[in-house]
C-alpha cells in the first residue's frame, strides 16, 4: 500500500481567459458537472503521476479527448515538420551596433588593419588597405553603396535531442462522483459528460546559455519556438535570461472513457484526476555575421581593388568574427487526466 500523500482538490471559475498579447475572450458557461467557487479543501489520497502512465488522456485545443501517447506523438511531429522548413534567421546590423563593437566612422585605420590581418591574402608587409566598405559602412577611401549590401546577424538553429515531458505540478484529485449501476447487469458510462475543468497552461522560450557577444543578438519568437505560440522577441544576452511566454486558461469537458463502468449490483465513486505536465526541447542557435566587403589596397605599389562576397565578417572583432552558440528550450506546458475507479459496494 502506498504511502497517502496530501493533494488538493482544484476548484475553479466556469469561465474561459485567455491572456496573450492580443486581447481577452470570455466564453460562456459550459453547463454539466462543475468545479464550485474558488475555493481549496485539503484531502489525503494515494496517487502517484505514476499511476497515470499508460492509462491518460490529454484534451486538445478543438476539445478532443485522445490518449496522452497520441498527443505527444502529435506534437514531436509537428515540431520536427517546422524545425525542419524554416531553420534560418537573418537581420541587418544595425548602425548602433556596429559602433558598440567598435566600428565607428573614426575607427577606420583600426577596421581595416584587423581585416588584413584576418585575410591570408592580404597580410604581407607590401600589401596596404587604404579604403573598406563593410556591408554599407564605409572605412578610409572607401567606394560607395550601392543596393542591398548590408551585413547581416545570421542565425542557425539545430534541434538537440529528442522532445522529453516532466512534471510540473499534480497530480491532484480534482473531483470525485458516485455513480450506481443496475441489479442485473453493468453499467458503461463511456461517452457521458464527468466533469468540466478550467485549467491554464503556458508555452514559453527560455535562454538557458548566452555567447557572450558585445551587442544583443535577437530573434523573433516565431523562428525559436517552433511549436508553441508565443510572439514577440527573444535577445538573447538580456539581463534577464530571454524568456517569452503565453498562458491559456481553458474550460476543458472531460468525458468517461468507453471502459469505465459501473459493475452489476454495485455503486462506485469515480475520481478525476489531473496533472500538469510540459513537453520540452532544447535547441542550439548558432550567430555569425554574413554579408560582402570591397577593399581597395595596394599591393607593390599597384592599386587593386577586389569584391568579397561573405568579406564582411573579417572586419568585425574576434569573438562576433568567430560567432557565438546560445542554447534554449521551448516548453510547452499541458494537462493529462485519468479517471479511476474506487471504493465499489453493494447498491
Amino acid at each position: 500500500m502506498k504511502n497517502l500523500r496530501k493533494y488538493y482538490v482544484l476548484i475553479v471559475a466556469l469561465s474561459l481567459v485567455l491572456v496573450s498579447c492580443e486581447k481577452d475572450e470570455v466564453q460562456e458557461p459550459i453547463e454539466g458537472p462543475q468545479a464550485e467557487e474558488i475555493g481549496i479543501e485539503e484531502i489525503e489520497a494515494d496517487v502517484e503521476s505514476s499511476d497515470m502512465d499508460g492509462k491518460s488522456f490529454v484534451i486538445t485545443e478543438d476539445g478532443k479527448q485522445i490518449s496522452e501517447e497520441e498527443y505527444l506523438k502529435l506534437t514531436a511531429e509537428k515540431n520536427n515538420s517546422l524545425a525542419k522548413s524554416s531553420n534560418t534567421y537573418s537581420y541587418n546590423i544595425s548602425g548602433a551596433d556596429m559602433d558598440k563593437l567598435g566600428m565607428r566612422h573614426s575607427d577606420a585605420r583600426t577596421v581595416m588593419d584587423r581585416y588584413k590581418r584576418n585575410q591570408a591574402w592580404l597580410n604581407y608587409p607590401n600589401v596596404n588597405i587604404y579604403g573598406l566598405l563593410v556591408g554599407c559602412r564605409p572605412f578610409g577611401n572607401s567606394a560607395t553603396c550601392t543596393g542591398d549590401r548590408s551585413a547581416k546577424w545570421h542565425l542557425t538553429r539545430e534541434s538537440v535531442g529528442d522532445q522529453f515531458t516532466r512534471r510540473v505540478s499534480g497530480p491532484f484529485i480534482l473531483t470525485e462522483r458516485e455513480k450506481k449501476g443496475l441489479p442485473n447487469r453493468d453499467v458503461s458510462l463511456g461517452g457521458q459528460r464527468a466533469f468540466d475543468y478550467q485549467e491554464s497552461v503556458t508555452g514559453s522560450i527560455t535562454v538557458t546559455l548566452k555567447a557572450g557577444l558585445k551587442v544583443g543578438v535577437k530573434a523573433s519568437a516565431g523562428f525559436l519556438g517552433t511549436g508553441t505560440e508565443v510572439t514577440g522577441e527573444v535577445n538573447f544576452e538580456a539581463s534577464v535570461a530571454g524568456l517569452v511566454g503565453r498562458t491559456v486558461t481553458r474550460t476543458n469537458i472531460i468525458n468517461f472513457s468507453d471502459g469505465d463502468f459501473v459493475p452489476k449490483g454495485k455503486k462506485c465513486d469515480f475520481r478525476i484526476i489531473g496533472e500538469k505536465r510540459e513537453t520540452v526541447k532544447k535547441y542550439n542557435v548558432k550567430v555569425r555575421v554574413k554579408g560582402p566587403a570591397y577593399v581597395r589596397f595596394t599591393a607593390g605599389g599597384e592599386q587593386r581593388v577586389r569584391d568579397e562576397a561573405d568579406g564582411a565578417k573579417y572586419a568585425f572583432p574576434d569573438k562576433e568574427r568567430n560567432g557565438g552558440t546560445y542554447s534554449y528550450e521551448v516548453k510547452n506546458q499541458y494537462w493529462r487526466y485519468s479517471i479511476e475507479r474506487v471504493n465499489c459496494r453493494n447498491l
